[in-house]
């Protein structure tokens, strides 16, 4: 597992790491690699909170390419000239959404084969090792911790999505801050006891 450090501030935009592991690194690496792309680009798909934004921020920032994030959900036209800008001005152009463009309801037949040109890359939900770093890293970044041991704990029992990791460790750590203290074994188990007796 690596990190690779954002060159923008964690309380605006969520996080500012991006957490590599097997479960993003195919993803992380063709943006590094972007010389390598082929016409007309990549899409990069994948569930919400999965570090789509982070991946393209840090590919507008660090890369000087053309990024359009959340492009599932921008209009043909805007889509279709961006496009078109990007090969104008000799730039690797990145696009984000939540599905492939075949579920877009592209309209316009230019911009859909322009679409069908890139390189779709998909992400999926996070691995063991994606889910303990993200609840350490979310944790840290919140102001409190975990031992490995809690970690491995909430790794096993936590529902398998980068939203779900991200809300646990907001309310884990809202908990441990009153109870004056880290994220521990009891304070995890009450957490699921809890959410056990609601399932119930």
């Amino acid at each position: 597992m690596r990190q690779i450090a954002l060159p923008f501030d964690w309380s605006k935009s969520g996080g500012g790491e991006l957490v590599v592991t097997a479960a993003n690194e195919s993803a992380a690496g063709l943006i590094e690699n972007h010389g390598y792309w082929p016409h007309g680009g990549v899409i990069l798909t994948g569930p919400p909170r999965s570090g789509k934004s982070l991946m393209a921020e840090h590919f507008r920032i660090s890369h000087e390419g053309a990024a359009i994030d959340d492009a599932d959900r921008a209009e043909d036209e805007a889509l279709f000239h961006a496009w078109n800008a990007a090969r104008a001005d000799g730039k690797p152009l990145l696009m984000t959404g939540r599905t492939p463009p075949g579920e877009w309801g592209t309209a316009l037949p230019d911009l859909r084969s322009r679409l069908a040109a890139m390189q779709l890359v998909q992400l999926g939900e996070p691995d063991d090792e994606m889910l303990e770093a993200l609840l350490r890293l979310h944790l840290t970044k919140l102001g409190t911790g975990a031992t490995d041991e809690t970690l491995s704990y909430i790794v096993k029992r936590i529902d398998r999505s980068y939203a779900a990791t991200e809300s646990f460790a907001r309310e884990a750590n809202a908990r441990a801050l009153e109870q004056g203290g880290p994220v521990g074994m009891k304070l995890a188990r009450a957490m699921f006891d809890h959410q056990n007796e609601l399932d119930i």
